[in-house]
């Protein structure tokens, strides 16, 4: 077990890649970075997936796009939620 937590940033989206652009611009400017970014994505168009990249070569922590476009919005949120924790099952 870890000393220290390990830290998951979750942000959703989904088709609004503007938003997203300035939520990850805030994340960078954090004096403590989480250990892993995960953006949550709806099934957004390829602008978002277009921000996606342009910040997995900025951002100093790693990113991770989950895209699915699910029945629900539970749904996506259990598939990012399985991706930073593969120990725990959501669904």
């Amino acid at each position: 077990m870890r000393a220290d937590p390990r830290i998951t940033l979750i942000v959703t989206t989904y088709n609004w890649p503007a938003a997203l652009d300035l939520t990850l611009r805030s994340v960078a400017r954090q004096s403590m970075l989480p250990d892993e970014v995960i953006v949550a994505d709806d099934g957004s168009g390829p602008q978002t997936r277009q921000v996606v990249t342009q910040w997995e070569e900025r951002l100093r922590s790693p990113l991770v796009h989950v895209c699915t476009r699910l029945q629900n919005s539970y749904d996506f949120w259990c598939a990012a939620i399985s991706r930073s924790c593969p120990t725990i099952n959501p669904l």
